[in-house]
């Protein structure tokens, strides 16, 4: 990994239109680099056009990036080795989405109202800076962002 040692364990190309800004990368989660890379490769040249880090000490080692047959990409963890700080619900396996905003009629009500006015779901509209969670019980939550993470991590909602 260069002089700056981030130890890749896991890597990944996605290929899938789920995530359409991240079709065509390669990703590699690090283990000693707490982070997941993302790299866009111009295969033709052989060369690294950009690359991006997040997650960056979020989940601490990160073990594997896969690609699920739902179009999502699933990130391991790998804390409890002996080698990383272990966190309070280590080990997961965590799911990346991304969050959706859509425009409804009924949009200027409240997640609950949109839903009993039968707007479905996954499409019920949250004000800005704030992110649509679905709960357990298909439920619709507008959420902050960092507590919609939360939630998913936990596997009480997904978005």
């Amino acid at each position: 990994s260069g002089d700056d040692t981030w130890a890749p364990s896991g890597i990944s190309f996605y290929n899938n239109d789920k995530i359409p800004s991240w079709n065509g990368k390669l990703f590699v989660a690090t283990l000693r680099g707490s982070h997941l890379k993302i790299l866009d490769i111009d295969s033709s040249q052989d060369k690294i056009i950009s690359q991006q880090d997040i997650f960056v000490n979020e989940f601490g080692r990160l073990r594997d990036i896969v690609s699920g047959p739902d179009g999502y990409l699933y990130l391991l963890t790998s804390n409890n080795d002996g080698r990383g700080s272990q966190l309070g619900n280590d080990d997961r396996i965590l799911k990346i989405s991304p969050i959706s905003k859509y425009n409804n009629e009924f949009s200027d009500l409240s997640p609950l109202k949109q839903y009993h006015k039968g707007v479905e779901a996954n499409k019920i509209s949250c004000k800005e800076n704030v992110t649509l969670v679905l709960k357990i019980d298909n439920s619709p939550a507008c959420t902050s962002h960092k507590t919609a993470q939360k939630l998913i991590e936990r596997g009480w909602g997904i978005q």
